[in-house]
């Protein structure tokens, strides 16, 4: 095999794995243009702060999309960013007063089938969020029992 043969196999399969990410993209910007839908919201932007206002603990997300870096709540990024853009989405929360918080429940696009109703994922995702807010609770509790105590 000549080094231009590798170049050309090497080319060929960076443009096939590019092809199939899109296309596996689009295939799962069903489920998320649902959660859009759900929140009556045009972006991941409104969806995060609304998920902020309306949760106890003030949950946030955070996107991954097919390539590059993490977007976080707050971030510009996440007004502009398309649903087919994005491989997992993820809850979390900070604990004030603490430097605890719950771990991130991510859920990858990848495990909701092509043709799937997004039943599923947004059943998937809201219990992501009743575990962030109930790990931030008992964070919480812990953390401040004392500062009740002390009343």
């Amino acid at each position: 095999m000549s080094i231009f043969s590798d170049y050309e196999a090497q080319t060929e399969r960076r443009y096939h794995d590019q092809e199939e990410a899109a296309a596996m993209g689009e295939a799962m910007a069903q489920h998320l243009e649902a959660l859009l839908a759900f929140y009556g919201r045009d972006n991941f932007a409104q969806v995060d702060r609304a998920l902020y206002k309306y949760t106890d603990c003030g949950a946030y997300l955070g996107l991954y999309p097919w390539e590059g870096d993490g977007i976080w709540s707050g971030s510009q990024r996440m007004k502009e960013v398309r649903p087919g853009d994005i491989r997992s989405i993820g809850v979390g929360s900070i604990v004030e007063g603490t430097d605890a918080c719950p771990e991130m429940q991510w859920l990858q696009m990848t495990d909701y089938a092509e043709g799937e109703t997004s039943d599923r994922f947004i059943k998937d995702f809201f219990d992501a969020v009743e575990v962030v807010e109930k790990w931030a609770a008992e964070i919480w509790d812990e953390t401040h029992e004392e500062d009740e105590n002390d009343e």
